[in-house]
């Protein structure tokens, strides 16, 4: 009868072999399956797109001037007559009120053309609807949580190698 010798390094190896793939501890995420979002860097929030995280930005109905156009004189700074009705005379006589010319200086806009803005009141300025006048906006990637699935291991925490 013949003896077959085998040392104890071909039998791990040929055991190994057998079993597959090795399952190994994922350094990327530290096992937990997650790595910090590079979208956000974990903060979670990033600068609102609409404001550049400005958090407010020029004001759609004054242009960023501040003031805007009257609507009672349309910018004239001055209207008809109220007296004379725009006429220029009180039936023979030129007008008492507006000396004949049949305009009055508009009261709204006190002859300015334009008064202070009713969106902005006159600073210019409005919060960015978008992200509620804070200048940033929940991370669009990792959807607030400040950490995505891990790409190396696929979230498992383990990765297999041959």
């Amino acid at each position: 009868m013949r003896k077959i010798i085998i040392s104890a390094s071909i039998i791990t190896f040929l055991f190994l072999s057998s079993c597959g793939p090795e399952k190994v501890e994922c350094e990327e995420c530290n096992v937990t399956g997650r790595v910090e979002c590079k979208e956000c860097n974990g903060d979670k929030e990033i600068d609102c797109k609409d404001c550049y995280g400005k958090g407010s930005k020029h004001c759609y109905d004054c242009s960023g001037t501040g003031r805007e156009e009257c609507n009672w004189c349309y910018g004239d700074g001055s209207v008809n007559c109220f007296d004379c009705s725009g006429s220029g005379n009180d039936g023979d006589d030129d007008c008492n009120k507006c000396n004949g010319s049949g305009k009055s200086t508009c009261i709204d806009c006190y002859g300015r053309g334009s008064k202070q803005c009713n969106t902005c009141s006159g600073y210019s300025k409005e919060d960015c609807e978008t992200c509620n006048g804070s200048g940033k906006v929940e991370c669009d990637v990792c959807s607030g949580k400040g950490d995505v699935e891990c790409l190396k291991c696929n979230g498992d925490g383990y990765y297999l190698v041959d």
